[in-house]
């Protein structure tokens, strides 16, 4: 599920508690990308499994389908469909990181070669690029697309 560019509308009470939560995703979204750009599936299946652990109390109502696509992740075995899960992952974070603002600057980066030259978007805490795509093959292939602070 994407937001298709909406604001999320939650209740005030929900995106206090998605405030909460956004450390912890991203603490455990920059780690799954860490195993993407290092082409290991089992630290991307490992780390979605710790993170589902980590947010099993914290998930409201509002993040079902932020924690089926980690649940989607932690069950998945291959790099490939790994990638189509985290893309869809980054959108949902970058959305609700958008939604509740960011106390450190998060960084959109952009592939336009991944997913057979469809593109592909991921967030980073540096403006370096560092392709969870593609990962040693085109380590820096992408750009900045947007700074969320």
């Amino acid at each position: 599920m994407t937001f298709c560019g909406t604001k999320n509308t939650t209740t005030e009470n929900n995106n206090t508690e998605v405030t909460q939560q956004l450390p912890t995703l991203m603490a455990g979204y920059m780690y799954i990308k860490e195993g993407l750009i290092a082409s290991n599936s089992d630290q991307v299946k490992t780390t979605a499994q710790a993170l589902l652990g980590n947010l099993e109390k914290e998930l409201n109502t509002a993040s079902a389908s932020l924690k089926e696509e980690i649940i989607a992740l932690a069950a998945t075995e291959t790099l490939e469909n790994q990638k189509i899960i985290f893309q869809s992952l980054t959108t949902m974070l970058a959305e609700m990181t958008k939604s509740t603002g960011s106390n450190i600057p998060v960084f959109i980066q952009f592939c336009p070669m991944a997913f057979d030259n469809q593109g592909g978007t991921w967030l980073s805490l540096s403006e370096e690029i560092k392709n969870p795509y593609f990962g040693e093959m085109m380590l820096t292939c992408g750009r900045v697309e947007e700074t969320i602070n």
